[in-house]
């Protein structure tokens, strides 16, 4: 492919000025998107799965071997445990070895850049600087949703590398009717796919893809009279790939998996979910409307083109099909190959079967963008446009779900800190560990990775799907379901809950509850809750821990958050006080500075008591009053206890009542 970008002998000077400066604005517009990426990896981790990825690699690297059953959970017994990124997953523990979360988080900031050079340099090859940094953009923002340190991070890497193998660079459009594969190339795709397979189980692409690549080679041999051996060289192509994906201890385990065993992922995990579920379903998040709209825009452009060069191949008379192109668009001659037609309606494909493949539609927009550059001279105007746009999409990327994520951490001051408080439950699992709780847990889907990496215990599920497959809907039942939550928990022996401290319900976010009197809740903050069962070594454990601290864990009620915050103020300033809703919502109540202690209790006890908190609500004021003793007067007191009237019941007015008249609280 000719490029215009480079300065010329013939250039005048002024055009070279020029040239320099669209190149310097096109390098300038990644910024944005080299930023978001950069913030998404560096960030705190929010990945649910990168947890047991690294005990998984740290098991392999300790035993020498590949776990054939489960050891990190209560619940898959002696199900046959398909591993399907161990390769991946001892690099990570490698890196963790080396250098600990920071070499991790290093590790996904240079395999995130280095995605971005692969596709810039790959829209390079097609388009002028200006284009290809608008196209790197749009990866950016369709590959929104996996800028995170996980397996496929990699994978993508070798996607590009397949791409290149069966169409070298500068040649996905082409003028000839038929390219045949060197032998060559029939290592070197058998090769990638023996290593791709080691590290995820995506190197499926490899086999499926050069299988499309087949078929439209079997359609120009058929139609426009290829000699056979060009199919046949792609045949070889495929089998090459099938093997090199085979060359595994799993063998054929992986393939089985994609290709008939998604349906309970499809039903319960969010990238899996059809790209087709919309805002305003509780599934759409974390897809933005930018992201979605990128999608779309990308899936049409991406079959308009597919569609329109089919039709138009299907129209030239065989045998003449190059000399037709020829003397119609003269030395821009630009028609694309059935072989490269049936590889981006995979690409299509793919793409339309699950949010995970978003960015597959960005190959047939490339190749739209570049058949629509090569058919017009472009103005300098043009190529400021192009400039803004890549400028704009760097932007919008930066508040998509990762990126966004690490610009919140940055705004609670927690932008160094290993893993976000507000998406884990940091201190909970620092609770189970330094209390040396044991036992089976039970808990949400995305924590248990976290939860089974910081407490060594026994987990209900976790981002396995393969493994899980039967317990992912008997998880969710004894979630939301109270009248078979009991029997679940007995029948797998669980001893240790920790749930979300508010649930989105219908009323709004209310408390999660385990139901019944047989649990006692050891540990409370506004993240999660803790519970073991009532008369346990746990309870006993617990108790002596809350003990060494000079707190006292009820027999009845358990320890609450106010408790919690009085036996440690200073751990107030070490963590989130809330899940982002509520911070949201506080915030916006909080447009005053309170005076700590006892205005910020007392204002977050009538938060509580707003949002349906009413069983711990006397003990916070409680707290909150003996924190303040000697401080302020019976009038603030008073004035608390007005505050909290409307709606209060009984039950808190008549304390709020008798507090309000001691006067040891004010010091006399």
């Amino acid at each position: 492919m000719s490029d215009p970008d480079p300065p010329s002998p013939n250039l005048t000077e002024r055009a070279q000025r020029q040239a320099r400066r669209l190149r310097t604005l096109a390098w300038l517009a990644l910024l944005p998107t080299i930023a978001a990426v950069l913030l998404a990896t560096l960030g705190p981790i929010t990945s649910g799965d990168l947890w047991w990825h690294l005990r998984t690699g740290e098991w392999i690297l300790t035993h020498g071997r590949l776990p054939i059953t489960d050891p990190f959970s209560h619940t898959a017994g002696s199900t046959h445990w398909v591993l399907q990124e161990y390769g991946s997953q001892v690099l990570f523990a490698l890196a963790f070895r080396l250098g600990g979360f920071w070499a991790l988080k290093v590790l996904g900031a240079i395999l995130a850049l280095g995605t971005l050079g692969v596709v810039y340099f790959r829209a390079r090859a097609e388009l002028r600087v200006s284009w290809a940094a608008l196209l790197v953009a749009v990866f950016a923002l369709l590959f929104a949703l996996k800028w995170e340190l996980r397996p496929h991070l990699i994978s993508v890497l070798f996607f590009f590398w397949l791409e290149r193998c069966l169409f070298p660079r500068g040649r996905s459009l082409t003028a000839k009717r038929f390219s045949t594969p060197p032998p060559r190339r029939l290592l070197e795709v058998a090769i990638l796919s023996m290593v791709w397979v080691q590290l995820h189980a995506e190197a499926l692409f490899a086999p499926l893809l050069t299988l499309a690549v087949f078929v439209g080679a079997l359609v120009a041999t058929l139609r426009e009279g290829a000699k056979p051996r060009h199919a046949l060289t792609w045949l070889g192509m495929f089998l090459a790939s099938l093997a090199g994906s085979l060359a595994s201890p799993l063998f054929f385990e992986p393939h089985r998996y994609a290709l008939i065993g998604r349906g309970v992922p499809q039903l319960y995990i969010e990238e899996w979910f059809r790209p087709w579920v919309l805002p305003g379903d509780p599934r759409f998040a974390p897809v933005s409307v930018s992201i979605l709209g990128i999608y779309v825009v990308a899936l049409a452009i991406g079959v308009g083109f597919a569609v329109r060069h089919a039709l138009k191949r299907m129209r030239t008379k065989p045998g003449n099909a190059a000399a037709e192109i020829d003397q119609r668009l003269g030395h821009l001659a630009q028609q694309v190959s059935w072989e490269r037609l049936a590889f981006l309606v995979g690409c299509l494909l793919f793409a339309f079967t699950a949010r995970r493949f978003f960015w597959l539609t960005w190959f047939p927009l490339l190749d739209a963008f570049a058949w629509w550059a090569h058919n017009r001279t472009h103005k300098p105007r043009a190529l400021h446009l192009a400039w803004i746009c890549s400028l704009a999409l760097g932007a919008l990327t930066l508040f998509t779900h990762y990126p966004a994520s690490a610009l919140r951490s940055i705004e609670r001051d927690r932008g160094t800190t290993v893993v976000d408080a507000a998406l884990f439950p940091r201190f909970a699992a620092e609770f189970i560990r330094d209390a040396e709780l044991t036992g089976n847990l039970f808990h949400p889907y995305e924590w248990g990775g976290y939860l089974g990496f910081v407490t060594h215990q026994p987990v209900f599920i976790d981002g396995r799907t393969v493994l899980f497959e039967k317990v992912i809907p008997e998880r969710w039942i004894a979630e939301n379901d109270a009248a078979q939550r009991a029997q679940i928990l007995d029948a797998r022996d669980v001893a240790l809950i920790v749930m979300d401290r508010f649930v989105e319900t219908d009323q709004g976010l209310r408390p999660w509850m385990p139901g019944g009197g047989e649990w006692l809740p050891v540990w409370v903050d506004e993240r999660a809750v803790v519970w073991v069962r009532r008369g346990s070594p746990n309870e006993r454990a617990a108790r002596d821990y809350w003990t060494a601290l000079g707190a006292t864990l009820d027999v009845r009620d358990g320890i609450t958050a106010a408790e919690v915050n009085a036996v440690r103020p200073a751990w107030l300033e070490e963590r989130d006080l809330l899940p982002i809703e509520l911070i949201r919502k506080l915030r916006e109540r909080e447009a005053q500075r309170f005076d700590a202690p006892l205005d910020a209790a007392l204002e977050r006890a009538h938060f509580w008591k707003e949002h349906g908190l009413g069983k711990n609500l006397r003990s916070e004021m409680r707290h909150a009053l003996e924190a303040a003793r000697g401080r302020v007067d019976a009038e603030a007191i008073q004035r608390w206890a007005a505050e909290l009237d409307a709606g209060a019941t009984d039950k808190v007015l008549r304390e709020l009542d008798h507090l309000a008249k001691i006067r040891t609280y004010t010091g006399g």
